[in-house]
């Protein structure tokens, strides 16, 4: 089973990634794993707001 994750990165989420990524040996799954959380957290401040 494979599952694709795309993972666009708006101009508001942008300077985030930019920050979280400064080490450049940062491997696919952290990323990955990184953006998921920033989703999870931007889905639960939609749900407040």
């Amino acid at each position: 089973m494979k599952i694709r994750i795309t993972i666009d990165v708006t101009l508001e989420h942008s300077e985030w990634l930019k920050n979280e990524t400064t080490e450049r040996s940062i491997s696919r799954n952290k990323l990955i794993e990184l953006a998921l959380d920033h989703y999870k957290k931007y889905l639960e401040e939609q749900k407040e707001g």
